[in-house]
């Protein structure tokens, strides 16, 4: 939630800077590096030992079930445009109001979902799950691992010793409200402030001589900056469920609340550019990643070889998006 809430603020201050395509590429982008790369990752280092992880099927498949309805309120705009009658101005008025009328129900489908999540349904999130046995190479390897891992119980024993010999003596100190709410202003400042930093030094960026197109870099750049590795901490530990509640569940949040919230933001400050008919390659790329990640998470189980295949096609998804040519330049200025 902390860095959705850091995703917002981003979102928001970019949009303000009239930035709407790093808008939609950035959120497209975080959606795909978490679904992709960070599930990906998760599933090919926490498989790498064993045979196969299992995870709750019902749990992660109504996570996707989210995320494919996300992406299906994504294509009906970019349907409309080209199947509807009338004038061009005339449909993208159109647009505008759908996205609006929309995004207030998306936000109500979102309330809907963290009911479902955390209270109706919370006993189908937190449900155990098969251990995965670890692998074994060899006597070696096993004496080696059991050895390393007496030597770290005698570390974490004396380690824990002494912090708790600590903790009698000094007494953590206590941090009234008031403190905590001017750290987040502060926090949410200087966020607004290096994201106006960032805006500007694109153009900076796309003219040097890596020659970085807009589209990559808010497709693919910078979502890998804010990707969360815990998600991947957690695969490794064999807690898959909590490892895909970061990945899919952020994402779904991303999508449900951060994007129809941005675009009230917008035509609160009179961007009408700012509506959820997105680009076609960005919701294909969105589409591909979400049905391949349903169809690897389908039978409950995953294993090391089904994390590479995410990893390799998010790195497709990235070679298109370097190359990828707009199809208007005057509006992709960001």
């Amino acid at each position: 939630m902390s860095r959705n809430l850091a995703q917002l603020v981003v979102t928001v201050v970019t949009l303000i800077q009239g930035s709407v395509i790093l808008v939609q590429t950035s959120l497209v982008g975080t959606v795909l590096s978490n679904l992709l790369l960070m599930v990906g990752t998760g599933i090919l280092l926490g498989g790498i030992d064993r045979y196969e992880q299992h995870f709750n099927q019902d749990a992660v498949g109504s996570l996707l079930n989210e995320l494919v309805f996300s992406v299906a309120v994504l294509i009906i705009p970019d349907a409309f445009q080209p199947f509807a009658d009338g004038l061009e101005s005339m449909k993208l008025e159109r647009i505008a109001i759908h996205s609006r009328v929309t995004s207030v129900l998306l936000i109500v489908s979102y309330v809907c979902y963290a009911t479902y999540s955390y209270k109706s349904h919370a006993s189908t999130f937190t449900a155990p799950h098969q251990k995965a046995k670890k692998r074994r190479v060899g006597n070696t390897g096993a004496d080696t691992e059991s050895g390393i891992a007496r030597l770290g119980l005698r570390l974490v024993a004396s380690v824990s010793g002494t912090v708790a010999h600590t903790e009698e003596k000094t007494p953590l100190a206590s941090v009234s409200r008031t403190t905590l709410v001017l750290v987040v202003i502060v926090d949410i400042a200087l966020l607004g402030f290096s994201t106006s930093f960032v805006c500007d030094s694109i153009d900076n960026l796309n003219q040097s001589s890596f020659h970085l197109s807009k589209v990559f870099i808010g497709l693919i750049l910078l979502p890998i900056v804010g990707c969360n590795p815990h998600a991947i901490t957690l695969a490794r530990r064999d807690q898959m469920l909590h490892s895909f509640a970061i990945s899919i569940s952020g994402s779904a949040q991303l999508l449900l609340l951060v994007l129809p919230f941005t675009l009230l933001v917008g035509w609160m400050l009179g961007n009408s550019n700012m509506t959820l008919s997105f680009d076609g390659f960005q919701v294909a790329c969105l589409f591909i990643s979400i049905i391949s990640l349903k169809y690897v998470t389908a039978g409950g189980k995953s294993n090391w070889l089904e994390g590479l295949v995410l990893i390799v096609l998010y790195g497709i998804i990235a070679l298109a998006a370097a190359g990828y040519p707009p199809n208007n330049p005057d509006t992709l200025n960001i």
